[in-house]
Formats: structure tokens, C-alpha cells, sequence
């Protein structure tokens, strides 16, 4: 039985239980990587670097080097987009008054006896002498509405929760979100003038965190994780929520899912 949980395992598990045995049980992933997580994951490593000298052809280079574009499955993440990004960002936060503390931090913090939450951080920073974590989002619609995803958010919650219980003085979370949109790109994809110069290509938001707000976090996750326990001890209780089969999309196992199988 499991006994370490992560964001995506408990994410995963209120989605969906079926979802849940498939990816975190079972093992079941895609053979091929989709393309948004490959970009993002590209885009945090460069910009892990960046934080570090501010050298921003190599981090180019490290966006380069973990992307693969392929133009005939996505041809909105691209190379061009991604150097685009690494270096519009350079330019729009070059000089924030801003300290990186700690990058890619991971952690493993007990919630009960038997229960323990476990991630990675992106960055922690001191800004005006206060602890912030810092979380790097992609998204294909940075618009007005964004950012009501920050509050509540489980995810920010828990990383805030797990520099806090590490010995960070945190405040809160600040969510670094970088658009993805072709309209970004001047029209010959060299650096310059965005063809669609309404679209915002970065944006923050803060997210303050207090006790209260701790309590109820770890109340919830504890919740879940016992849930979880009772599924794993309960064979057959991993029934599926077909609310979630086309929510923003297709859940990457509908196709498992319409297989013959005991539900």
C-alpha cells in the first residue's frame, strides 16, 4: 500500500479513482511524452539556470537541448516559441529585486503516522527580506480569469505547507505564469514585436498563506490519503467518475476505459 502521496497522486485520485489505478497503481503512462509537459518541463529547466547567472543564450541552449519539437502533432510548442519565451522573460524580469534562496528543492514531510506528502518546489526566493515560493506555470490562456485557479489551489497550499514545516518563513506562493500562443511570435518567429501585440506573455499573481489556511490543507490531505488507504484495501473500489471523461479535453485513458473490462 502506498504511503507516500504527491500533488498528481492526490489530484489524480479526486478526478478520478479509476484514473488513479490506471497512472499511480498500475503504472499506465503515455509512450510518448505530450508535447505541452515536454515544453513546460523544457521551460522550467531553462529558466533553472537562468535564475542562477542570468545567462539567457544558455538557457536557450537548455530549453534547446530538452525539447524536441515536432510541427506535424504541435506546431504552437516549438523551438522558436520556446527561445521566444526564454528570452522575452530575460527582458521582462531582469531586474526584479529578487533573491533565489533555493531551486528544484524536493521534500518529504510527514502528515500522520502513516501518511507522508512528497514534491519537488520550483524555487523559494526572498523578496523585501520575506520567503515566497515560487511556481512556473505554462498555459495556452493566460487570460482575465487565469488566475482564479490560485485561490484555493491544493498544490500552492502544499508547497507552501512543506517549505514552511522545513524552516522557510513563507508568506505565500507566487504563481509565474508564461503564455503559449502562436500570436506571440512576430511573423517572420525572430525577435521583436509580437504579431498580436494584445496578448500578455507574463503575468504573477500572490497567493498570502496563514495558520488557518495550513490546518485545513493538511485536515483535507490527510482525508484524502485515508480514502486512498480504504480503496487499496477495498478491492474493486476503484470506480470511475465519467464526469471527468471529456472535462478540458480527453482524459488520456478514455480509450482504456471503452476496453472490455469489470468495472
Amino acid at each position: 500500500m502506498k504511503d507516500a502521496f504527491d500533488f498528481t497522486a492526490l489530484s489524480t485520485f479526486l478526478t478520478c479513482r479509476r484514473k488513479y489505478d490506471f497512472r499511480i497503481n498500475k503504472g499506465y503512462v503515455n509512450k510518448q511524452e505530450l508535447k505541452p509537459l515536454q515544453f513546460g518541463n523544457a521551460i522550467h529547466n531553462a529558466l533553472d539556470s537562468w535564475y542562477v547567472d542570468k545567462n539567457v543564450e544558455k538557457a536557450v541552449d537548455i530549453f534547446k537541448n530538452n525539447f524536441t519539437e515536432n510541427l506535424e502533432i504541435d506546431d504552437k510548442r516549438t523551438n522558436k516559441m520556446g527561445e521566444w519565451i526564454v528570452k522575452n522573460y530575460d527582458k521582462q524580469y531582469a531586474d526584479q529585486p529578487w533573491e533565489l534562496v533555493k531551486s528544484e528543492m524536493t521534500f518529504s514531510i510527514p502528515l500522520a503516522p502513516e501518511f507522508t506528502f512528497v514534491g519537488r518546489i520550483d524555487k523559494i526566493i526572498s523578496w523585501n527580506n520575506c520567503m515566497w515560493v515560487v511556481d512556473h506555470k505554462t498555459t495556452s490562456a493566460l487570460g482575465a480569469s487565469y488566475f482564479n485557479m490560485a485561490e484555493p489551489n491544493m498544490q500552492f497550499a502544499g508547497y507552501a505547507y512543506a517549505a514552511k514545516k522545513l524552516g522557510y518563513d513563507i508568506k505565500g506562493v507566487i504563481v509565474d505564469a508564461i503564455l503559449v500562443a502562436k500570436g506571440l511570435l512576430p511573423s517572420d518567429g525572430a525577435a521583436g514585436t509580437r504579431k498580436n501585440p494584445n496578448l500578455t506573455p507574463f503575468a504573477r499573481y500572490d497567493v498570502y498563506y496563514k495558520e488557518e489556511h495550513f490546518k485545513e490543507w493538511k485536515d483535507t490531505v490527510t482525508r484524502i490519503q485515508g480514502d486512498i488507504k480504504g480503496c487499496e484495501g477495498n478491492e474493486g473500489l476503484w470506480y470511475p467518475n465519467f464526469q471527468s471523461c471529456t472535462h478540458f479535453g480527453e482524459c488520456t485513458y478514455r480509450q482504456v476505459c471503452k476496453e472490455d473490462q469489470a468495472i
